[in-house]
């Protein structure tokens, strides 16, 4: 089954982080784990309203521009996590300056303003026409 929420794997977490920019007071690490197998992983630090991603990884996926089907869903699970990560902490946006993912986000809404891509959570959560 998979499993997509903060690491439990501190290690991980701290090896992941220190190679990032980080800036807030506890950045947090989210995975997508299924059989004990890291599928991807995005790094999220919080910080003046904010939540910046800071790292984001789908295994084995060569071309974010044009992931996979499978490697697309581990994406969708990632970015909505890290939203809802925000919002339980009364954060309004995701933002992230990661250049080689810009093509990935803007499918998630992300949009490009002072050279970083941001997406406010009231879009990334946009109810559907059939939700009352």
């Amino acid at each position: 089954m998979l499993c997509v929420k903060p690491t439990e794997n501190l290690s991980l977490e701290k090896d992941i982080l220190s190679k990032c920019a980080v800036m807030g007071k506890e950045p947090r690490l989210i995975t997508a784990v299924e059989d004990n197998e890291i599928l991807g992983y995005i790094a999220v630090d919080l910080i003046l309203g904010e939540e910046r991603i800071i790292a984001f990884n789908i295994s084995g996926c060569e071309n974010y521009d044009h992931p996979t089907g499978v490697q697309w869903e581990i994406a969708d699970y990632l970015i909505r996590t890290a939203g809802n990560y925000a919002m339980n902490r009364g954060v309004v946006k995701l933002t992230t300056d990661l250049e080689s993912k810009f093509t990935l986000f803007r499918l998630f809404k992300f949009t490009e303003l002072d050279n970083k891509f941001t997406v406010y959570l009231k879009d990334l959560f946009k109810k559907c026409e059939n939700c009352s």
